[in-house]
């Protein structure tokens, strides 16, 4: 089997011209291209070259070779820096998912340091539900994932804990009253409600505390973002659960209140997904690498 390094030096001699010319500039001795290509004569039982006082000319053998093989040189050196370039962030990209609340309080702040620190970086972002984010990444359309709690465990997926989030119930000016003590929800459930759509991992959540502490609650509502459940909390359409950080900017202002619960929702986190003992690209272990490293902060800050 002829080494594909021969084929690189063969045209290295016919663009440069001559077998010194091209040991110059392979960083090489001249012997050794010598070698090569009479290497590559012996396995091909050809003439490649023709020796003048100015140099090598191609023999018509060596010209119909170097007609296939100089594509193929090209591409590969072209194949090479470019693995080079994507090694050093300086190209590459980095495919990641996320559902609305992770990728708007979590993922944005990373993405927009990657992109000002690397910008040859390609950022490719899909934006979807935590299961169709879980989905995506098993099927190998994203190389990491950013998604809430709670998750069902899965022995080929490497969950990591990246940000608490705690869920409260939200109301408008007309319920503001129901604000004044922490209510069960037995309480609140004879008022109107305005929740998450079924596909999202907010919903199973809060509808499984609900069940668990036995109560029922239908929303009247299904909305299928965050946003517009807090928009329609503001023009007292109802009461809403949600996620605290969607909720806050609203409750600052005045437009919203929190009703404490008698059995407030557990916390539960934001996670970073990827598949266990799968490579990751350069830009993902760069990504990573300032998520842990804010982690790795944020613990030494703890009281």
């Amino acid at each position: 089997m002829i080494n594909f390094e021969h084929y690189r030096i063969f045209c290295t001699v016919c663009e440069a011209g001559g077998i010194s010319k091209a040991a110059e500039q392979m960083f090489v001795s001249q012997p050794a291209v010598t070698s090569a290509i009479k290497h590559l004569e012996n396995q091909l039982s050809v003439k490649l070259f023709y020796r003048t006082q100015r140099g090598v000319v191609l023999t018509n053998e060596g010209e119909l070779l170097y007609s296939y093989v100089k594509d193929s040189c090209k591409k590969l050196s072209e194949g090479e820096e470019k693995l080079v370039a994507v090694a050093n962030l300086h190209g590459g990209l980095l495919h990641a998912g996320a559902s609305d609340m992770t990728l708007k309080f979590f993922l944005m702040d990373y993405l927009s340091k990657l992109r000002a620190n690397y910008p040859e970086v390609s950022l490719r972002v899909t934006n979807a539900p935590t299961p169709q984010t879980i989905r995506s990444l098993k099927e190998g359309r994203i190389d990491i994932g950013f998604v809430s709690g709670p998750l069902e465990q899965d022995k080929d997926i490497k969950y990591v804990p990246v940000r608490p989030v705690r869920d409260i119930v939200i109301c408008g000016e007309k319920y503001f009253d129901l604000a004044d003590k922490a209510r069960s929800f037995d309480e609140l459930r004879q008022y109107p409600f305005i929740m998450l759509t079924k596909d999202t991992s907010t919903r199973s959540f809060t509808d499984s505390y609900m069940s668990k502490c036995g109560a029922n609650i239908c929303p009247e509502i299904e909305l299928a973002t965050s946003d517009l459940i807090v928009e329609f909390a503001a023009q007292c359409m109802g009461l809403a659960f949600v996620a605290e950080d969607f909720a806050l900017p609203a409750i600052n202002n005045g437009r919203l209140r929190e009703i404490k619960l008698t059995a407030p929702f557990p916390e539960r986190a934001f996670y970073m997904v990827t598949m266990e003992n799968h490579p990751l690209p350069p830009s993902v272990k760069l990504l990573i690498s300032y998520i842990r490293s804010d982690i790795e902060k944020s613990n030494k800050n703890m009281p």
